[in-house]
C-alpha cells in the first residue's frame, strides 16, 4: 500500500541524513561564521 511506500520513502531520507551528519558536517570548520554564508544577490 501506499503508507507502505512512505515508510520506505521515510527510511531513505533518514538513512540520507545519516550520511550527511556523519560525513559533511564533521568537514565544516567549528569557527565558521554565520558571515561567511550569507548570500548576497546583486
Amino acid at each position: 500500500m501506499a503508507t507502505d511506500e512512505l515508510v520506505r520513502l521515510r527510511t531513505n531520507l533518514n538513512s540520507i541524513d545519516n550520511e550527511i551528519l556523519e560525513h559533511i558536517l564533521p568537514e565544516v570548520p567549528a569557527d565558521n561564521d554565520d558571515a561567511e554564508l550569507e548570500v548576497t544577490t546583486g
